[in-house]
């Protein structure tokens, strides 16, 4: 990170904590639970780990956590189904592209790192040592006969594995994009 806590101190106190905050944000991980081993990597190098989200005050710390994906497809995550994710306004993207006849049910995503998991007016808050990050509800729609239709989806959390809840189903003979927002 290129500072010591010595110089951290040096700062004006009513910044410390600020300060604290850029020297040891707090990273968590996800992961995706019983995901095929190989998905075929488009568009990006292929990493370990899918992606890393980094919080902090400090905008270029997110900015710095993503920049490695730019649009990064993993092809067959799940059977038929597709993760995307990209960096829009410095901020942490995904999207999954469910196919046809797929199961949105398989995808389970496992939070490690964090402190404390839970849902709040519909949102997902993850609570680190440096604060809390917020994933809105998932915007769920698709493209029938040209026209977006959106489709009814809530969180549901078993532990520290998210999953999706179609309330009302959706037409499984069309695409489904399930499209999570990072508001940080």
């Amino acid at each position: 990170h290129g500072h010591s806590n010595e110089e951290g101190h040096c700062h004006n106190h009513n910044h410390a904590h600020e300060t604290d905050s850029l020297l040891s944000y707090h990273a968590y991980s996800v992961s995706f639970i019983n995901s095929n081993l190989h998905p075929t990597i488009t568009g990006g190098d292929e990493r370990d780990e899918y992606y890393n989200f980094f919080n902090g005050n400090d905008e270029s710390n997110w900015q710095s956590g993503v920049s490695a994906f730019n649009k990064v497809h993993y092809n067959n995550i799940y059977d038929n189904i597709n993760l995307v994710t990209y960096s829009k306004s410095g901020t942490l993207k995904y999207d999954f592209i469910v196919k046809p006849g797929a199961d949105p049910d398989k995808i389970n995503m496992l939070y490690e790192g964090a402190d404390q998991l839970f849902i709040r007016n519909g949102n997902l808050i993850i609570k680190t040592s440096q604060g809390e990050v917020e994933e809105s509800a998932p915007y769920v729609y698709q493209v029938i006969n040209g026209q977006t239709v959106e489709v009814p989806c809530n969180y549901q959390l078993d532990g520290n594995v998210l999953s999706f809840v179609f309330t009302e189903g959706y037409d499984t003979s069309q695409e489904l994009i399930i499209d999570p927002v990072l508001v940080g």
